[in-house]
């Protein structure tokens, strides 16, 4: 996608489910093609996404929480991907996003931590994380900064 070029506009929808990451991603993959990313930064996409995206499904909408809607507007210019992911579920706990903390690693092998490591990568991967609760609705906003046109696939 060159400067000039008109943003992209992607909306994906997909409700509460095990298939819910598959779905939005091979959607928002499918939409993105026109900005032509290179391999690394379509595995980024796809890597924040499905984390986020698990995160809503056993987090948000953990039983007994009904399974409910989870939205994807996804719009792109060259140079930056923005994110808003939105929700109905239960509010992150003290309506903030986790901070970017990585779980401690310098432990013995059996006393590794299961989890933990979701947020950080969201962090690392995204150049700008911001949650908000707004009435009953979850929004996480996403910015993703993309090289520049160095198509690898």
């Amino acid at each position: 996608m060159q400067q000039n070029d008109p943003p992209l506009e992607l909306v994906c929808c997909a409700r509460s489910s095990d298939a819910a990451a598959r779905q939005i991603l091979s959607k928002t993959l499918e939409g993105l093609a026109p900005m032509r990313l290179s391999r690394d930064a379509l595995e980024s996409v796809e890597l924040l996404l499905a984390e986020v995206i698990n995160n809503i499904v056993e987090h948000a909408y953990a039983p007994p929480q009904a399974p409910g809607p989870i939205t994807l507007h996804c719009s792109g210019q060259a140079g930056a991907l923005h994110l808003l992911v939105e929700d109905h579920g239960r509010p992150m706990p003290h309506e903030q996003a986790p901070r970017h903390t990585a779980p401690d690693l310098d432990v013995e092998l059996m006393a590794l931590p299961e989890g933990g490591f979701g947020w950080h990568l969201i962090h690392t991967l995204a150049c700008d994380v911001h949650y908000e609760r707004c009435g009953h609705t979850n929004r996480l906003r996403l910015v993703l900064n993309l090289p520049p046109d160095t198509p690898d696939r």
